[in-house]
């Protein structure tokens, strides 16, 4: 002890942290069961004095065991169609549905037989009920009984069709001599296409156990909001008179799926229709007490629902709850995302909810709905199952009728339930995956699995300021997260986690190393592994110790803690291929120490397999090497090592999958078939293939020497052909692109297109049809014949054939660029809309002033009696019809006759660019005319306005390209 401070103040003990008064690595010795795969379900029985049991199942199996979890009886449940499913021949001959495996979703018990109902994700759904019966020194199953009527099953309507492959959950409620089953399943377009199980129902089963009664209440999303509106069902149970489901969907029908938080359907246990069907959202947030008085401000909401469980609680918390002692609490644990990692601090918050309260706050909701004065503007809710509607009328209708009553149809409550962490955020990073609430005399206790496959005990208390620990303790399931749902058997709980170990399959022939993950593997602290103390066994064959690494304790944080052991495995030759299991027997006592590893652990999983090797592409390649090789084959990524041999030189892996390995061919000494060697292992996979390289290609030139985005080129050479898959790739210094799309079968000479690439000219995104005038082929027609046209920068003018004949409806102009082709509109034989309206309109004023001159003069004469009569000098107005202005040309649409008024007016262009008009003019008329030869081609036309005859006269076109992205021709005619 210190010495007594000279100041004469009293000792005192000094004050170390609560945690460090508790030893977390003390092992706890509990009965466990080994299912060999990942625990789907758990039930239990409790029978008095016939005797208890409890259920497990998994994929296709389900499992019988005693109270000490000892096997007694296993029964095969799937694969749906195969011989061995017992559950399947209860159904009779005859296929029920697709094959597949069968995933448990539902195990609960009929409390009237009694009997074990189970539902899995084949069959469509439909469960099976096996009545528990007393057999000596355990309880058995009877035989399974097919919960399917042939006669009462429909695709639109399948009262037996009650489990989804997405989750389903079931509360099982007696009424009566009656069983009614509160089901709620997750659906999806796919799952709700056909023998539909329904969101939410309440099912009766029949007296006879041959189904369900048909008729049954339900409610389902809505088909238009399926593919979006996900329902994930986390944990139901009853209290009182009700059935709770408790959810995660998204906050928001139009947003979905979106932001998610978590919320409360409540059923009627007593009425069997869904009346009465009630949502309230809980909401769960993070906030120091500090904070707690303005929760709402700056708290952080942890809206994702991960485990839940309803239970009554002790005298002490209830007091900090302000509510009676032993009342129903529903606790959930919830988390800030559906994928929250080790970021998000703290990790998991823990919410009370008393039932009374949820259910004062529902009926509030409803009495705010449907008693007057409704507040305008409140919504009914539920918009993913019904009809929208604001309260008081039913969904769907304009206004209430007098037959109908406001509280019988489903609503949303309009609020929400706000709780605070009862932890006060010092679960910290702990991921908490489980739930289950026992009361221990006033004391309330939180049992609660982790990600990591932990337990732990701590009381709930808000008044604590650190972890009230009563235990924390591993599963030894390898780090492997607690299942969610927890069963308990008279005073035991029963949580289920995993195994893991690498790899998971191995090649029947060559080696294998072997990786085991674990713990007290070694005695601590840690040191060399002992000669004979480790044996490891895969099935009949033993796997060698490396003692290079035995000691091999990962450089990780404390929480994180796990030992590994490596070993060698090579197969005995009477190995069978198929499933294992992993043995590790240790027996290390050293003489003289306090400390002892001792025992033997088993793990199943592993599978023995023989590798398969099918094709080998491509079989030849150049010289130079580099070539993909591609093998395709079976169980091809078994094991930890495989190697290609290429001549007895390695072909380096680039991809390693099940089915297929891809490796780059070594460069060969010289042309000849060479043999391809595949081993797996270190033993060689049987296959005759062989490579043969041939001599290396040479680029001798490529033509032309310019062009853009798809263009063709042309690529000539020697030894084109040695090569599987010719790329054509472009450098500009700062990146390269790259195509693939060269094809051709002479040596000397491929075909490719130019890959997508962006020039940038001196005006920005834009290059003119000159820069790429020497590999652009251009070739202008009017009906049909060639115009000879000229390039003039980036102009392209087009002389009118003189043997050109136009008839009434025109001739076609056609524009093509390399491949692809466009007709841009007609040239035609203009009629009198020709002539510019301005002129029309002059000549027809002065024929109206001349009438008016022609009428002065003869009242003039008459009266006078002496002048001469003057007629008007027609031969003058031919000289209103001359202009040496501007002269607007028409342009007249395919889809419109000439005849009929004047065309659109699309350019003004100055007399001198094109001649003047002859007695005999063409116009051309234009419209958006569709590519032809049927090529993929980006050429565009913008605007076009022509004009000339047969004699001299010239079509002049405007060619250039702009593109966003990419290089393009675009045509523009002016």
């Amino acid at each position: 002890l210190p010495a007594v401070p000279e100041t004469g103040g009293s000792w005192q003990c000094p004050r170390i942290p609560y945690a460090a008064s508790r030893d977390f690595d003390v092992e706890y010795l509990v009965p466990s069961f080994s299912a060999g795969r990942p625990v789907q379900a758990v039930a239990t029985y409790e029978g008095g004095r016939e005797g208890s049991a409890v259920f497990v199942a998994t994929r296709n199996r389900l499992h019988v065991l005693g109270p000490d979890l000892q096997p007694v009886e296993s029964l095969a449940t799937g694969p749906a169609g195969a011989p061995g499913c017992q559950t399947c021949a209860a159904c009779g001959p005859g296929p029920h549905g697709p094959p597949g495996d069968t995933d448990a979703q539902v195990l609960v018990l009929e409390p009237v037989l009694p009997a074990l109902i189970s539902c899995g994700s084949s069959l469509r759904g439909r469960c099976f009920l096996h009545e528990i019966e007393p057999g000596g020194t355990a309880l058995h199953l009877a035989p399974p009984v097919c919960l399917f009527s042939a006669h009462h099953n429909h695709p639109e309507d399948c009262p037996d069709c009650v489990a989804s492959p997405l989750g389903t959950l079931v509360t099982v409620v007696e009424q009566g001599h009656a069983s009614y089953f509160y089901v709620a399943s997750s659906l999806d377009s796919a799952v709700a296409a056909s023998f539909s199980p329904r969101s939410v129902s309440i099912r009766r089963l029949k007296a006879d156990a041959s189904g369900f009664a048909p008729g049954f209440a339900a409610l389902s999303v809505v088909p238009e909001h399926l593919a979006s509106y996900r329902i994930e069902y986390v944990y139901s149970f009853r209290a009182g008179a009700f059935v709770y489901f408790l959810t995660v969907q998204p906050a928001n029908v139009v947003d979905a799926p979106g932001a998610l938080h978590t919320r409360l359907a409540r059923l009627s246990a007593v009425e069997t229709d869904l009346a009465d069907y009630r949502e309230l959202v809980l909401d769960c947030r993070f906030a120091p007490k500090r904070r707690r008085r303005t929760a709402h401000e700056g708290a952080q909401p942890y809206p994702v629902l991960r485990a839940a469980h309803a239970a009554p609680v002790g005298g002490r918390l209830a007091t900090e709850l302000s509510i009676a002692e032993g009342q129903e609490v529903l606790f959930g644990v919830f988390s800030a995302s559906r994928d929250s990692g080790p970021g998000v601090d703290p990790n998991s918050v823990v919410c009370a909810f008393p039932v009374d309260l949820l259910d004062t706050l529902i009926e509030q909701g409803v009495e705010r709905c449907c008693e007057p004065p409704v507040h305008p503007g409140l919504r009914r809710g539920l918009d993913f199952f019904q009809l929208p509607s604001f309260c008081p009328d039913p969904p769907g209708l304009v206004a209430p009728s007098p037959k109908t009553s406001c509280r019988h149809f489903p609503l949303l409550v309009s609020s929400s339930l706000l709780r605070v962490d009862l932890f006060n955020g010092l679960l910290g990073p702990a991921q908490v995956t489980a739930l289950h609430v026992t009361r221990l005399d006033n004391v309330t206790v939180a049992h609660m699995g982790t990600a990591d496959g932990r337990i732990l005990q701590v009381e709930l208390a808000r008044s604590l300021n650190y972890l009230l620990y009563v235990s924390n303790f591993s599963l030894g399931s390898n780090g492997q997260p607690v299942h969610r749902g927890v069963s308990r058997l008279g005073d035991h709980l029963l949580f289920a986690s995993g195994d893991q170990f690498s790899p998971h399959s191995g090649p029947l022939r060559g080696s294998t190393r072997l990786t085991l993950c674990g713990s007290n593997f070694y005695l601590h602290p840690p040191g060399l592994v002992p000669e004979g103390t480790h044996q490891v066994t895969v099935g009949q064959s033993p796997c060698r110790l490396l003692l290079k690494g035995n000691s091999n304790l990962s450089q990780v944080p404390r929480k994180d803690f796990v030992e590994e052991l490596e070993c060698e495995l090579e197969p005995l030759g009477t190995q069978e291929a198929g499933p294992a299991n992993v043995s590790l027997t240790v027996n290390n006592m050293p003489l003289g120490k306090h400390f002892r590893v001792d025992g033997t652990s088993m793990l199943r999983g592993f599978s023995f397999m023989e590798p398969m090797l099918t094709a080998v592409q491509p079989l030849f390649g150049p010289r130079a090497g580099g070539t993909c090789l591609t093998l395709e084959g079976q169980g091809l990524s078994v094991g930890t090592s495989r190697a290609v041999l290429v001549n007895g030189t390695e072909c380096l892996l680039k991809r390693v999958s099940e089915g297929q390995l891809l490796c780059t061919t070594p460069p060969g000494a010289a042309t000849a078939r060479v043999p391809i060697r595949l081993q797996v292992g270190g033993a060689e996979v049987p296959g005759s293939w062989n490579f043969y390289y041939q001599e290396d290609p040479i680029m001798l030139g490529i033509s032309p020497n310019c062009g853009y985005t798809g263009s063709h080129v042309t690529i000539h050479g020697q030894h084109l052909t040695s090569v599987w898959h010719l790329v054509l790739s472009f450098h500009d210094g700062r990146r390269a692109v790259e195509n693939r799309q060269c094809e051709g079968q002479l040596p000397e000479q491929h075909w490719c297109r130019l890959p997508e690439y962006v020039v940038r000219g001196p005006q920005g995104w834009y290059i003119g049809l000159g820069a790429v005038a020497d590999c652009v082929d251009v070739n202008v027609t009017v009906g049909g014949e060639s115009c000879q046209h000229e390039l003039r920068g980036d102009v392209i003018v087009c002389p009118l054939p003189p043997s050109l004949q136009l008839g009434k409806d025109g001739a076609p102009l056609q524009v093509c660029v390399d491949d692809g082709c466009h007709i841009l509109g007609k040239v035609v034989r203009p009629g009198l809309e020709g002539v510019p309206q301005s002129t029309l309109l002059g000549v027809l004023l002065a024929l109206l002033l001349l009438v008016a001159v022609l009428a002065t003069i003869l009242v003039f004469s008459y009266h006078q009696r002496k002048q001469l009569v003057l007629s008007p000098n027609l031969d003058d107005l031919a000289s209103l019809d001359r202009t040496t202005g501007a002269m607007p040309l028409p342009l007249l649409h395919s889809s419109s006759d000439y005849r009929n008024g004047l065309g659109e007016m699309v350019e003004v262009l100055e007399a001198g660019t094109i001649l003047s008009a002859p007695p005999v003019p063409h116009s051309l008329s234009s419209s958006a005319a569709p590519a032809i030869d049927g090529r993929d081609s980006t050429t565009q036309v913008h605007r076009a306005s022509f004009s000339g005859n047969g004699d001299g006269s010239h079509v002049i076109l405007e060619l250039f390209t702009m593109e966003n992205t990419q290089m393009r021709p675009r045509i523009k005619s002016t």
